[in-house]
């Protein structure tokens, strides 16, 4: 057993990797977002800005879009994180659908 950390034959419950994951990828994403929109408004990439957000959006929001499913998934029948709903809010384009309008399994048909 190495000292300090988890053996490396722990198991360790799926729910809490699949929330490492998530929160890497969120914290990723938004930092390369954030910097790529301050470049792009500084001027940085001149009339090329669009070559930049043409690479960056197909890359990460496929990946995130599957990370939230999972999450979703793993949500359904249980009780759900509030994480969750603000996420899909911040997901939900339609701005007549408000959270305090909505009860939680109407969020899970929202999303699923």
């Amino acid at each position: 057993m190495a000292k300090g950390g988890p053996a490396l034959m722990e198991r360790l419950p799926v729910v809490s990797c699949q929330w490492r994951l998530a929160w890497a990828w969120f914290i990723g994403a938004g930092l390369t977002f954030l910097l790529l929109l301050t470049q792009t408004t500084s001027g940085k990439y001149g009339e090329q800005y669009t070559k930049v957000w043409s690479w960056f959006l197909p890359t990460v929001v496929p990946t995130l879009t599957l990370v939230i499913g999972a999450l979703v998934y793993d949500a359904k029948d249980k009780l759900i994180s509030v994480f969750l709903i603000c996420t899909q809010q911040g997901l939900d384009f339609d701005p007549r659908r408000r959270l305090s309008n909505l009860t939680i399994p109407q969020h899970l048909a929202i999303i699923i």
